[in-house]
């Protein structure tokens, strides 16, 4: 628009963190084997994490042979954050697999079959489109 004469510099504002960078994310194909669930987020309750381990628990006791990952850590500051008790007691009982914080959160989407985020209050979750930016359209 500013080329064009539509707008001025000092009308137009980048709002960042609104795209992702295609070069940081290879497109692998599917990873073989049983089905990985990865959850990247925040390990907080508005961001479904207690509806993700609860699909676990559903899933573990009918046999479906999936390893569900949950990658994050919690944000002991904001009151809806999962504590690390609650934590420890997921990974006691073995129905989630806490990945924990990773930097390399792109290589963790290549590993997954599914990247899952169960949250409530989610607009266009920059997560959902980093995975989304691991696989081709024919995947």
């Amino acid at each position: 628009m500013i080329a064009i004469g539509a707008l001025g510099n000092d009308q137009v504002r980048i709002i960042r963190g609104s795209g992702v960078n295609l070069s940081d994310y290879s497109v692998l194909l599917e990873p073989e084997g049983p089905p990985v669930v990865a959850m990247a987020a925040q390990l907080l309750r508005d961001k479904g994490v207690y509806k993700f381990v609860e699909a676990a628990r559903l899933l573990k006791p009918r046999g479906v042979e999936v390893m569900m990952g949950l990658i994050g850590a919690s944000a002991p500051g904001n009151p809806t954050s999962i504590a690390q008790a609650e934590l420890d007691g997921w990974a006691a009982e073995g129905v989630v697999d806490l990945v924990g914080y990773r930097s390399d959160i792109a290589r963790q989407y290549v590993a997954a079959n599914i990247v899952c985020l169960p949250s409530y209050r989610e607009g266009l979750p920059k997560g959902l489109v980093e995975a989304a930016s691991c696989r081709s359209p024919s995947t």
